[in-house]
């Protein structure tokens, strides 16, 4: 058994070998092909070759009886970029501000340096992105109702996104348990948030230190206590509905006791 490539430039080939990992003289069977050809073709589509056809041909050895070359021909077709991202059921937020929480997936633009390709992992992160803003604007119920990726024509694609905005919440009280190192009126300062703010959960978090916002190298509660040798310290907000659009948190602090350098 031995793989060849048609319709790529000799570089391509030797990529190809490398990425789907295929070795000489193994085991054929309709499972490899298949595998094979799916990788491929995704292979290409995170560069923008979105219709990547491949055909395979299978031709007996001219040498060996038990022997099959086989052959993934190869067209990668045009490159297809994004031509359009369009939201539905925002009512607080224009279309183009959205656009702009998107960091890697962008639409047809006069900023040329923009890049259009479609690349699956990225636009999954950037749809994150737009719910954190969401959050970070008091949106804690915002969530993609549905998301659709379609063709306009042959080389543009097209995305539509439909969010369910919910209600503004406001921070009512905030409550906090189980510390005993720092006194609240200081845990208060360095958390910054008053009532009557917007809720913003993502600050909630960076201030706290914790969950994707968790950053050892900037000022945080968490941190607070971790450089002062509390390194099996957590810390836990609650949240508390109290209305349509308020909320109390409660802010849990599980201490533990310091560590000391022993050796």
């Amino acid at each position: 058994l031995t793989w060849n490539f048609e319709g790529v430039t000799k570089s391509k080939k030797e990529d190809l070998l490398d990425i789907l990992k295929l070795k000489r003289n193994t085991e054929l069977s309709d499972y490899i092909i298949d595998k094979n050809i799916k990788l491929i073709k995704e292979h290409y589509a995170e560069k923008g070759f979105r219709t990547c056809n491949v055909d395979v041909r299978i031709d007996n050895d001219s040498i060996y009886e038990q022997c099959v070359n086989v052959t993934f021909v190869i067209d990668r077709g045009p490159k297809v970029r994004v031509g359009q991202i369009n939201f539905i059921g925002n009512e607080e937020f224009e279309d183009k501000r959205l656009r702009r929480t998107f960091k890697k997936t962008h639409q047809k633009s006069p900023l040329f340096f923009l890049n259009r390709k479609l690349i699956e992992e990225d636009y999954e992160e950037d749809k994150l992105k737009m719910l954190d803003f969401y959050n970070s604007q008091g949106y804690r119920n915002a969530h993609i109702v549905r998301d659709s990726i379609y063709f306009i024509d042959d080389v543009t694609l097209g995305i539509d996104i439909e969010v369910s905005e919910g209600n503004r919440f406001y921070v009512r009280n905030i409550n906090w348990v189980g510390n005993s190192v720092y006194e609240t009126t200081q845990l208060e300062t360095m958390l910054g948030i008053q009532p009557g703010d917007v809720y913003d959960k993502k600050a909630l978090h960076k201030r706290l230190g914790i969950g994707r916002e968790m950053n050892p190298e900037e000022i945080s509660i968490s941190n607070l206590y971790k450089n002062n040798g509390y390194l099996m310290s957590q810390i836990e907000p609650a949240e508390r509905v109290v209305g349509p659009d308020s909320l109390d948190l409660e802010i849990r602090i599980f201490e533990g006791k310091p560590f000391t350098v022993n050796n």
